[in-house]
């Protein structure tokens, strides 16, 4: 009968903050939206104007007074528009992020990033994974609040085999580790100095190319089914599928026919 340790990892999360920066086709929908969006909306105010200071311009009365045309606002929008300066652009906040604690097992396991995670048990008051869950944030972060986990359901689950040697030692087969989704909300100035990764170098915040490259396969599995789900579309991937099926269904017809 295989012995397993049962883990409640927390995926805290930090939501995107910035929106990601537009592809090729979603540049061309919206040029073609603001096109369609312009010949059928009426005129603005600013347009209204912009053809009454045309007309009085062309008018003979020289005694009609225009404190300010609505040229000259342009002019003073487009010149602000060029003196302003965009900040660097950074695309992590465009991406879900995740948290990740190094933790060192000893000499006979390599350190790895892991989830803040603890082991269930009944004897430190745990009733349920959740339980655990909150634990684990507790002890690994020292935070109690300024976060929320997202469901009380573990969002999957990764089973792995333990060493010869580590199972001798602890007397386990293996470990299945529960995972269950949770982001900052809200946090307090305790909250966020406590998941800054630029201050404390155990801690990591990682995106979903990140977590994929700096984190054990075996561990990320599980985390993958569930948790790092926005991976982007590809969208020269969804068009060479589209091609080819196209191409085979209308070999698949000129056979019929």
């Amino acid at each position: 009968m295989t012995r397993w340790q049962v883990f409640s990892a927390v995926a805290l999360r930090r939501l995107p903050e910035l929106m990601p920066k537009k592809d090729p086709i979603v540049t061309k929908v919206q040029q073609i939206f603001d096109t369609l969006e312009a010949s059928k909306s009426r005129y603005s105010q600013h347009e209204i104007q912009h053809i009454e200071d045309i007309k009085a311009k062309e008018n003979e009365e020289t005694d009609i007074i225009i404190r300010e045309t609505a040229q000259d606002r342009e002019d003073r929008w487009l010149k602000e528009k060029s003196d302003f300066k965009f900040g660097e652009y950074n695309d992590r906040l465009s991406k879900m992020q995740y948290l990740f604690v190094h933790t060192k097992f000893g000499t006979d396991i390599k350190d790895q990033w892991l989830l803040p995670q603890a082991e269930f048990d009944r004897k430190l008051g745990d009733s349920n994974l959740l339980d655990t869950a909150r634990r684990a944030l507790k002890d690994s972060l020292s935070i109690v609040n300024g976060y929320r986990i997202v469901s009380k359901v573990p969002s999957s689950v990764c089973s792995f085999k333990y060493p010869l040697k580590v199972r001798e030692m602890i007397g386990y087969d293996g470990a299945k580790v529960f995972y269950l989704k949770a982001h900052l909300d809200q946090p307090d100035s305790s909250v966020l100095e406590a998941t800054d990764d630029a201050n404390n170098k155990s801690l990591k915040w990682m995106t979903r190319e990140e977590a994929l490259s700096n984190v054990s396969k075996t561990y990320i599995r599980g985390l993958s089914l569930g948790l790092l789900d926005e991976c982007r579309v590809d969208v020269d991937e969804v068009f060479r599928k589209a091609s080819k099926y196209v191409t085979t269904t209308r070999k698949l017809c000129a056979n019929v026919n």
